[in-house]
């Protein structure tokens, strides 16, 4: 009895992760908005026992904001999907049971709301991130199929909406308000990497998209002029980036960069990776990523420790929530030892 109703636990859990697309975003984007939480806890001189309760709200946010973007798209991507012969995780589900997903995120997403209220610019942006979201994948606007429009859509519902709805809301409870050019850096990083994330996504479904008619940017640009587009606005990012570590990081961004970039060399000489800004070739890896979500987090965490050593606490709670990040990076850094 008691196995049988472990295994119905784990099979409703199994399901819920697999309809909301939770692998593709928990790992990829939430760590990176924590991180966003903790540069502006920093920078605005909250202390840790004072931010954590907000790191919660953060975390309440994005759940059913991304869980909605996922069921949402692939529902509205079904035929589509179906005339590229490409897998569908709602292609067999009932109408009642669609709906029911979409309202239980939305009904989540209410609730993170009225958490997010105390700051009435962090709401408002929150709102317009699930109103792009369902223009991007939704009739009649549905901007995926626009071009430029949707990537535009995409880069703002997955990167820059998030990174500044978590922003404003942090600074509405922070003693010091961050210096303007810190929220110009914020822009400009996260506009120039959310256009590289879509982009990227684009080129992994291009034959898919192709084959469907879809005529996304990629689509209509091809794979060389996508990857023209991501080499003329990576230096945006990295500028935007830089800016950001050296007004707000000091010299633990310099100091966890470079352990990256020791990182990313070892996966080069080593093992043979090639570093990408977009489209995905095996064996390799898409530049910065896993410094978004393992050092920049990690970053602003010890940055905060400086003032409470408290919040070292967050590492461990950090390696237990996303645990794949950190461990692909130790791996390959074993790799920077001499060969015998």
């Amino acid at each position: 009895m008691t196995e049988s109703l472990t295994a119905r636990r784990t099979s409703w859990w199994s399901e819920l992760v697999a309809i909301s697309r939770a692998a593709t975003w928990w790992e990829h984007k939430v760590p990176t908005f924590l991180g966003v939480a903790c540069l502006v806890a920093s920078a605005g001189g909250m202390s840790f026992p004072e931010l954590w309760p907000h790191l919660l709200v953060i975390l309440a946010g994005v759940v059913p904001v991304a869980a909605y973007v996922s069921i949402l798209n692939d529902v509205t991507d079904e035929a589509d999907d179906e005339r590229a012969g490409k897998p569908n995780r709602m292609a067999e589900r009932s109408p009642r049971f669609k709906i029911t997903a979409l309202a239980g995120c939305a009904v989540l997403g209410m609730g993170a709301g009225f958490l997010l209220a105390p700051s009435p610019l962090a709401l408002g942006i929150y709102a317009a991130n699930w109103l792009v979201y369902t223009g991007y994948s939704a009739q009649p606007l549905r901007w995926k199929r626009r071009g430029l429009p949707g990537v535009l859509a995409d880069a703002a519902g997955g990167q820059v909406f998030p990174t500044f709805w978590t922003a404003f809301y942090i600074h509405e409870f922070v003693a010091v308000p961050m210096s303007p050019l810190v929220w110009v850096a914020l822009g400009i990083w996260s506009i120039s990497l959310g256009v590289r994330g879509i982009l990227t996504h684009q080129l992994l479904d291009y034959k898919a998209d192709r084959q469907a008619k879809v005529r996304t940017l990629a689509v209509r640009m091809g794979v060389e002029g996508v990857r023209r587009l991501a080499r003329s606005m990576f230096p945006m990012e990295l500028i935007g980036l830089l800016v950001l570590l050296y007004l707000t990081a000091g010299w633990w961004g310099a100091l966890l960069l470079a352990i990256y970039g020791a990182a990313l060399w070892a996966m080069h000489i080593r093992l043979g990776f090639h570093v990408v800004l977009v489209h995905y070739r095996e064996p390799a890896r898409f530049l910065l990523f896993k410094y978004y979500v393992t050092f920049f987090p990690l970053t602003y965490i010890l940055v905060l420790a400086q003032k409470s050593p408290l919040a070292l606490i967050l590492v461990p709670l950090h390696l237990l929530l996303f645990p794949d990040g950190f461990a692909r990076v130790f791996t390959h850094l074993r790799h920077l030892k001499p060969k015998r």
